[in-house]
């Protein structure tokens, strides 16, 4: 092209009206100019192509990071709710052992003056407040802001404030400190969840405590306007430094950073949630004169008008089950030396033989030596944990009908349908109190019982054989599927597994130990048991429709006896309990 060029150049312009010359001009010019379109996009794609890969490149690199730090994060979070499940089980076993003792000393209170007894009441209170408030931090832990759902019932603001004065009057006297309170109007009440608010007011009161001066007041006040609820605690203490006021709320934020945020900073984290969840919001500030206050206000839609109705109130607290009168032997699996006696002193003093393990492997050489009614183990545990054991007891033979009760401190759902789906009789988290604890085992300890009888009493042709487990199945998927039925009947269920009534009552008898009508009961006990632990319905008459039972009294009645715990305590705390 060049040499086309300088050849036709000179021509053109030494003989410019040489036809034989300008006769090639044109279509040299066009292939020219052509030539140099094409060269212009090649060059123009070559670059454009060039940084297409290099961003491509980029964006692989990119791409792989974002990845790897996907599954750092992911690893990161699964080793996190690890920790926080070990730490929540370490947490537990003492408290625990805090709760049962407290409530042993307090039953024999005979040798207690009223200031023993007061204290000791008040360290009972304590532990079920840190139990709760583990659960909440477990929560956050879990999901970041955690997905709460709140009961609202009627909270009358004064008695709620004067319950708090009360439960941090010793730890007041002790600083020094004045707590005083000032609630207008005094029929002021609010549609709240008292369990959560009262970890807002236990967090605010115990940090106006803490940094409080002797001879200092701590003020409680709650107004209300024609828009909200204004709640506020101050003290008279150092206050918080102005450019550091709104970091209070920040998560880990700690003591040695702030004043008023007590231990991680976790505290003054959750109270804000729980304030957001309920609609409303919480500021700090400093006072004009000394002191810090934290103010909440609240939508007065929440506002409701005190009729002087009280809640629903425990009749008579029910008693113990009686004593078996065959001495049961239990096979305790527990590595806490100190939760070990504990435990073994209840069921010893309650009239069963205990047999005490340390672990899974000793616990299995035991099986294999001893007759054992049923077990009670621990889940985490070192060498073979709770879990293990139970499979290897489900798969044996000589000891798969053994009753195993789960003691456990982990108390999200999935585990506690691992546990169900492996066999598992019942579990009870930790911490528990005596009553719980005794009730289950006997439940337990009469079903087999009665089982034993039955079979005892049967043909060969009748006696249960593995078939029997997916008829159990299909029972209980038969019941949950009408459960919110009152009208179920027996006959409606053999209709539905197309047996008689008399066929089904021999199988059922046989398998569980439980006339149908009974088993039907268990399982609407056991469902009940999940509603009221995954919090799916904010009232008691609501659960107990749920599974078929129209009047309240009596769901609570017969949940306390199968239980040894009343619904009540899964929604609102008694009167005089504490929470987080």
């Amino acid at each position: 092209m060049i040499n086309l060029f300088f050849y036709f150049t000179p021509q053109l312009i030494f003989h410019p009206y040489d036809d034989a010359n300008f006769n090639y001009l044109v279509p040299i010019s066009v292939f020219s100019v052509i030539f140099l379109i094409v060269r212009f996009f090649r060059v123009q794609t070559e670059s454009y192509e060039e940084l297409v890969n290099q961003k491509n490149a980029r964006l692989a690199h990119d791409k792989a990071i974002m990845e790897r730090q996907a599954t750092e994060l992911k690893q990161l979070d699964a080793e996190k709710t690890e920790f926080f499940t070990n730490v929540s089980h370490e947490l537990r076993t003492p408290l625990t052992l805090i709760s049962g003792l407290t409530e042993t000393v307090l039953e024999e209170k005979g040798h207690l003056n009223a200031r023993s007894e007061s204290h000791l009441f008040k360290i009972g209170q304590q532990a079920q407040k840190l139990t709760l408030m583990i659960n909440e931090i477990l929560s956050l832990a879990k999901v970041g802001k955690a997905d709460y759902k709140l009961l609202r019932s009627p909270v009358r603001l004064h008695q709620f404030v004067s319950k708090h004065i009360d439960i941090f009057q010793v730890m007041a006297q002790k600083s020094g400190v004045n707590l005083l309170y000032d609630i207008h109007p005094k029929n002021l009440a609010l549609m709240l969840d008292e369990n959560k608010f009262d970890a807002v007011f236990s967090n605010l009161i115990s940090n106006a405590i803490k940094y409080s001066p002797t001879g200092g007041d701590i003020l409680i006040e709650a107004t209300e306007n024609k828009d909200e609820i204004i709640i506020s605690i101050s003290d008279q203490g150092l206050g918080i430094a102005q450019q550091e006021i709104d970091k209070v709320f920040d998560r880990f934020t700690s003591t040695a950073e702030l004043h008023h945020v007590s231990g991680t900073g976790i505290g003054l984290t959750l109270v804000k949630y729980l304030i957001q969840l309920h609609g409303g919001s919480i500021s700090a500030q400093n006072n004009k004169d000394k002191g810090a206050k934290f103010t909440i206000h609240l939508p007065i839609k929440w506002k409701v008008d005190w009729t002087g109705d009280q809640p629903y109130q425990r009749g008579k607290e029910l008693g113990l089950p009686e004593p078996h009168h065959d001495i049961a032997q239990i096979l305790l699996v527990e590595d806490n030396a100190d939760m070990n006696l504990f435990i073994s002193d209840i069921l010893s003093s309650y009239g069963y033989g205990v047999i005490v393990t340390s672990g899974g492997l000793q616990a299995m050489e035991v099986l294999e030596s001893q007759k054992i009614d049923l077990i009670l183990t621990d889940f985490m545990m070192p060498e073979m944990d709770g879990y293990e054991l139970a499979k290897k007891i489900k798969a044996s033979r000589k000891h798969e009908n053994t009753p195993i009760i789960f003691l456990t401190a982990k108390s999200d759902e999935s585990e506690r349908l691992k546990v169900l789906r492996l066999g598992v009789n019942d579990y009870i988290l930790k911490p528990f109190n005596k009553q719980e604890l005794l009730v289950r085992i006997e439940n337990l300890l009469n079903q087999v019982k009665a089982r034993n009888e039955y079979v005892s009493s049967l043909e060969n042709e009748d006696l249960p054989d593995s078939s029997d487990q997916v008829l159990i199945k299909k029972l209980e998927e038969s019941i949950i599927q009408d459960i919110s039925l009152p009208e179920l009947k027996v006959t409606d269920i053999a209709d539905s597994l197309s047996m008689t009534e008399r066929s089904l009552y021999r199988k059922v008898k046989a398998i569980t130990g439980l006339t149908p009508k009974e088993y039907m009961n268990e399982i609407r006990m056991q469902y009940a048991r999940k509603l009221l632990e995954n919090q799916s319905y904010p009232t008691l008459k609501e659960t107990a429709f749920a599974i078929g039972i129209r009047t309240t009294n009596y769901f609570c009645k017969s949940y306390e006896l199968r239980f040894g715990k009343h619904p009540t305590e899964y929604l609102h705390k008694a009167e005089n309990n504490t929470s987080t």
